[in-house]
């Protein structure tokens, strides 16, 4: 495990690779894929190591003790399979970096004897900036991915920024003619370059470009697929054993499919009949497994399900864990424990409306937590003492922002954030109308006078069967560390690697920043 992360400083994705899933430079053109549709067996669960080369480091990323950064513009190659006969536009210059803030990593881990934050790096664009998000990559590795307004046109920027261990920065960029939109997700390739599908809205195509696509006369990428056939892009995923992999629902099925990026070319195959629309992967003893969430009529709840990754896409999941009543409870992740042979789930919900993110656990070790609430609650006074009269009084608050989950050998390891506040209330009179009296009566009503916010803390726990009370499992808090920002408004994303986990915190006080966040998971 390496003990600093340096932004930056290493190339993470080489300009130049050799591999046998695609023909073509990397730097002068878009490779060309070859696709098979297949049925039945999915493909095999190992992947041979690509031969890479190390190129120049791509220019605008950032080095570890500097905030001194470049703009210069990114180089693109020529395509092969463009039809304009016009001269390349200008390249696209880089508008968001990734800047190392020893700072906020000093003030975490300020007198902490041993600091599992690693890393800070703050995340800035010089023009508006939409729609961050991370995803996962080979090696334990992730990608982030940002929309922002491109250069001197009014069309979108589509920029990729690496984060390794053994450095992070940007890795690509792409323009489009396409209006601001969410739906554009990064395939992370197994050769460590990384892949833009977009698509505009809910109808066809998915539009496929390739790593350092070619720019066309109008300054735009250009893209090497547009698949008419796909009817919506989910996402993209890397299987436990390193394999990139991508959903999909085809526009003549309503079934979702795998796409598979393997080391002998690019397979794609029915995957599930059921709306898995976010899944999780699995390995168990070396046999892959996949889990998604879903209501079920019959039993009434939500429940995770689990099932083989190789079944036949319309084979059913077993319900594992419940995770709530109707459609509540919606997992934020989902482990199976080592200890429990796969037939064992724990799931992290999701913090949603009306509802604090719970850790939950199926037999044969049960658990069901919230994780956050109101921790010292004011008593209300009643009106015949006088509401006007009583005193004022302070009630804390947790709101809580379920992280990840990792399944360890002996337990399975638990971020969450707890954000803490008071409310200072004074009481004033006021009413409510009673059913039994068909009347109205007094009650004493709390005003908040002051609200106090304190630093959002990352929390780190093991789950694990107690020694002491059979068939229950046991919390056990082994850190926490405050990140400096406050709950207002904040957003979170999360990346569970093998050996890092990548946060994104995206904070309004008592600062406006986005930080990436590299805490270790051991």
């Amino acid at each position: 495990m390496s003990s600093s992360i340096v932004a930056g400083c290493l190339d993470p994705f080489p300009a130049t690779t050799t591999e046998t899933a695609s023909t073509g430079d990397a730097t002068s053109g878009p490779a060309t894929i070859t696709s098979t549709i297949t049925s039945g067996e999915p493909p095999g669960t190992t992947t041979s190591t690509p031969t890479t080369t190390s190129g120049d480091q791509p220019p605008g990323t950032t080095t570890a003790g500097s905030t001194t950064t470049t703009s210069e513009p990114w180089t693109t190659g020529t395509s092969e399979t463009s039809t304009t006969e016009s001269e390349p536009g200008p390249p696209p210059v880089q508008r968001c970096q990734l800047i190392p803030a020893p700072d906020l990593r000093d003030a975490a881990c300020d007198g902490a004897q041993q600091c599992r934050i690693r890393e800070a790096m703050r995340f800035e664009c010089d023009g508006a900036d939409f729609y961050h998000h991370l995803v996962q990559a080979t090696a334990g590795g992730a990608a982030l991915y940002v929309q922002t307004d491109a250069v001197p046109s009014f069309a979108v920027q589509h920029e990729a920024h690496a984060l390794t261990e053994q450095g992070s920065g940007l890795a690509d960029i792409w323009v489009t003619d396409k209006p601001f939109s969410p739906a554009g997700n990064l395939l992370p390739r197994a050769d460590g370059q990384i892949e833009l599908w977009f698509q505009d809205g809910p109808d066809p195509p998915a539009i496929h470009y390739p790593p350092q696509a070619a720019i066309d006369g109008g300054g735009y990428s250009t893209p090497d697929e547009m698949r008419d056939d796909i009817q919506q892009f989910i996402g993209t995923w890397t299987r436990p054993d390193d394999v990139p992999m991508a959903t999909f629902i085809p526009a003549d099925s309503d079934t979702i499919h795998a796409m598979y990026e393997l080391p002998d070319g690019r397979v794609e195959q029915p995957l599930i009949a059921a709306d898995a629309y976010d899944i999780w992967l699995h390995d168990v003893a070396g046999a892959l497994k996949m889990s998604w969430a879903d209501f079920d009529a019959d039993l009434d709840g939500t429940y995770l399900y689990v099932r083989d990754l190789e079944a036949p896409p319309d084979q059913p999941g077993t319900p594992l864990v419940r995770t709530g009543d109707f459609f509540m409870g919606r997992p934020r992740d989902a482990v199976l424990s080592s200890f429990g042979d796969g037939t064992h789930g724990v799931v992290l919900t999701q913090r949603d409306t009306g509802e604090v993110p719970r850790l939950v656990a199926n037999e044969p070790w049960t658990y069901d937590e919230e994780l956050g609430g109101t921790v010292v609650d004011c008593p209300t006074p009643t009106c015949a003492a006088g509401c006007a009269a009583a005193p004022q009084c302070v009630e804390s608050r947790l709101d809580t922002w379920g992280v990840g989950l990792q399944n360890g050998p002996d337990s399975v390891r638990a971020w969450h954030l707890e954000c803490a506040y008071e409310l200072t209330l004074t009481w004033e009179e006021g009413s409510y109308f009673d059913l039994f009296c068909l009347c109205n009566k007094c009650r004493c009503e709390g005003q908040v006078h002051e609200t106090v916010e304190h630093s959002c803390e990352l929390v780190a726990s093991t789950l694990a069967p107690d020694p002491n009370v059979p068939d229950k499992l046991l919390r056990s808090e082994l850190w926490r560390r405050p990140l400096g920002f406050e709950r207002e408004d904040l957003v979170i994303d999360t990346v569970v690697g093998d050996d890092t986990l990548w946060l994104l915190s995206k904070s309004l006080a008592p600062t406006k920043q986005i930080v990436v966040w590299a805490v270790d998971t051991e």
